[in-house]
């Protein structure tokens, strides 16, 4: 592959910021936080309410992730919600993806690392020749080899920026976490990887990049699905100063990505084109469930009925090939526009 963009990526001189998004925890067959929210929703107390229970589906599918984990929270208790958190996020004995190997790779073409995801994957991809940050500092942008962790480290809960109020601790009592973010994306240049266009923190950059710098955007780059790149998100990446450079596969993603390394010797072997892959993306699942008000059906073990398809999509070898997105408390009216707007490969109408 060769477009313009990717040669003036190649061909920039200075060594580059990475922001590595959540698609390399999901490359480990570990849950993105939108996923992350969707299964504690399987963790939820029987004696919930069904009012309750919709409004805590419709957070974790599609609203607000900081709100979602919040009210969770409320419901779970701090204590439990990292407990069950920890427990389906755990890295031990993964090998970190191609992609975080890559990147170790690059060498001196990276300066550092900034990504929001809460696991361990990329320090041990790096072998600790990261140096990890949980809190940002102005003196990361005149250093190199530096990790920072924008969502904190799963060992330490403190770090967390998961809720409301974690979130508004960091970004609104922090004079420090503004000043860093705007000379980050003003000042130095970026790479965009493992990210898909709709990431929040992501869309957050845009957002920021587009506020402070006007008309005059600094250049960066982002590494996106192909099929993502509508003509409104390549409108908003314009805006923004960001090019895109598109792939089709994971394979076409690495080889992009490792054309970056100035010792190609250094560079891990990359997994070959996977023939069984769905050219348009993963197999999307669509987990349905009416759980209807009449209290004849509350005998239905629709969360049990999710958690066990959830363990055995993570259990699968190729898990990184399923999207599973799940409408609980479903009328007829729902699944009909659910079923009209969105593609489904596999349809699962729970506890009927």
């Amino acid at each position: 592959m060769s477009n313009i963009d990717l040669e003036e990526l190649r061909a920039h001189p200075s060594p580059l910021v990475v922001y590595v998004g959540p698609e390399l925890s999901r490359a480990a067959g570990l849950p993105t936080r939108r996923q992350l929210a969707q299964h504690l929703l399987t963790t939820l107390p029987a004696q919930l309410t069904l009012e309750r229970r919709r409004e805590l589906t419709n957070l974790a599918q599609g609203g607000e992730l900081a709100d979602a984990f919040s009210e969770l929270e409320r419901e779970l208790t701090a204590a439990r919600l990292a407990r069950e958190i920890e427990r389906v996020s755990r890295d031990e004995g993964i090998e970190p993806p191609a992609l975080a190997q890559v990147l170790a790779a690059l060498g001196p073409r990276l300066q550092g690392i900034v990504t929001p995801n809460l696991d361990r994957l990329l320090e041990r991809a790096f072998a600790s020749r990261l140096v990890p940050h949980l809190r940002p500092n102005l003196g990361l942008l005149g250093a190199h080899d530096w990790l920072l962790k924008l969502s904190g480290t799963l060992p330490d809960r403190s770090s967390w920026v998961l809720t409301r109020e974690q979130h508004a601790r960091l970004r609104h009592r922090d004079p420090v976490y503004g000043q860093f973010l705007r000379a980050l994306l003003l000042g130095r240049t970026m790479l965009f990887v493992g990210t898909p266009c709709d990431d929040p923190i992501f869309d957050e950059a845009l957002a920021t990049i587009r506020d402070l710098a006007g008309a005059s955007p600094p250049r960066h780059w982002a590494l996106l699905p192909r099929e993502q790149l509508g003509r409104a998100t390549l409108a908003r990446l314009d805006e923004a100063g960001i090019a895109a450079i598109p792939y089709d596969d994971e394979h076409e993603a690495l080889t992009v990505l490792a054309s970056l390394a100035p010792d190609p010797t250094q560079l891990p072997p990359l997994p070959g084109p996977d023939p069984s892959r769905v050219p348009t993306g993963p197999l999307r699942i669509l987990f349905a469930s009416a759980n209807p008000l009449d209290p004849a059906y509350d005998s239905l073990a629709v969360d049990r009925e999710l958690r066990a398809i959830r363990e055995a999509l993570a259990r699968a070898p190729q898990r990184e090939r399923f999207e599973l997105e799940v409408h609980t408390a479903t009328c007829f009216a729902d699944l009909s526009r659910a079923l009209l707007g969105d593609r489904y490969d596999i349809l699962h109408l729970a506890g009927h």
